[in-house]
């Protein structure tokens, strides 16, 4: 079945995501997202299937909970999807290495270093440019959504 490779953004109170041919763009605020926006987060990944996919998201702090946390990883059901998180705080950016000893596809940046990670998630420099303005989107629209 062939997937529809990029797909409008979904903006919530609490993240937005926008799936640009096989780059989700994921962006939190400084608070959990909800059940229902998490729940659309992983049906959207889903609904990608077997397709290679990588995963760059931008957190103020904000992270899905445990459950949430769980119902993607079974979603994947082994599937490895390599995921760059970019983020300020060096707390946040410890806590993503800790993670990443159970799951070692996930990496974390400083924001500033979003090249560094569009290079470990594997996407070509051509499309940088498209996906960084993408991204500053997200971040613009999650922040007027939220308040």
């Amino acid at each position: 079945m062939t997937k529809d490779r990029n797909h409008s953004p979904r903006i919530a109170h609490t993240m937005a995501f926008k799936l640009v041919e096989n780059v989700m763009l994921l962006v939190h605020t400084n608070r959990p997202p909800s059940d229902e926006e998490w729940g659309e987060y992983v049906e959207a990944v889903d609904a990608q299937g077997a397709a290679p996919l990588a995963q760059l998201v931008h957190t103020q702090g904000g992270s899905p909970n445990a459950k949430q946390r769980g119902a993607f990883t079974k979603m994947l059901a082994g599937r490895t999807v390599p995921v760059a998180v970019l983020n300020d705080s060096a707390l946040v950016r410890g806590a993503v290495t800790a993670i990443a000893w159970f799951n070692p596809s996930l990496r974390a940046f400083k924001s500033a270093d979003i090249d560094a990670a569009l290079q470990y998630l594997g996407v070509p420099e051509s499309r940088w440019s498209t996906l960084k303005n993408d991204l500053e989107d997200l971040r613009a629209s999650v922040q007027r959504s939220a308040t």
